[in-house]
């Protein structure tokens, strides 16, 4: 049996009015929004290394994490600080809306894989909100 081609009921549109595909790009953050530079080196200075690594040495969480890079790549025991990412933690837990201020006292040091890899940061948010309340307390923020 022989098949005939489908017919349609629209023709397809050339131009503008055709579909259009484009790649997928992240839209770049207004200037009031990005971190500032001082900012960051300073959250990256004070916290010395990833969070992950602070919050198992301090004993709030088990110990399931391993340090990499962004090639996959287990980080030295004592990483160069600068070499981490910054993740910023809101006070309450919430759900979508707008990330935390871009302030240190939002704001804590961690591995590529913690933020990105197995989403450490997010499992064990709530730590985090201690050691940055607990660095409060003392003044060190």
């Amino acid at each position: 049996m022989k098949r005939t081609p489908l017919k349609r009921k629209t023709p397809l549109r050339s131009g503008h009015g055709g579909l259009r595909r484009t790649t997928l790009r992240a839209k770049p953050r207004p200037a009031e929004d990005k971190v500032d530079p001082r900012e960051r080196r300073h959250v990256l200075l004070r916290d010395g290394e990833c969070i992950a690594r602070k919050c198992i040495r301090l004993g709030l969480v088990p110990d399931n994490h391993v340090c990499r890079d962004a090639l996959g790549n287990p980080l030295p025991a004592m990483p160069d600080p600068m070499t981490l990412s910054l993740e910023h933690v809101k006070e309450a837990a919430q759900v979508g809306g707008n990330r935390a201020p871009s302030t240190r006292r939002w704001m804590v040091a961690a591995c590529y894989h913690a933020n990105n890899g197995d989403y450490w940061v997010s499992k064990y948010r709530s730590y985090i909100r201690l050691y940055l309340e607990w660095l409060d307390s003392k003044g060190a923020l």
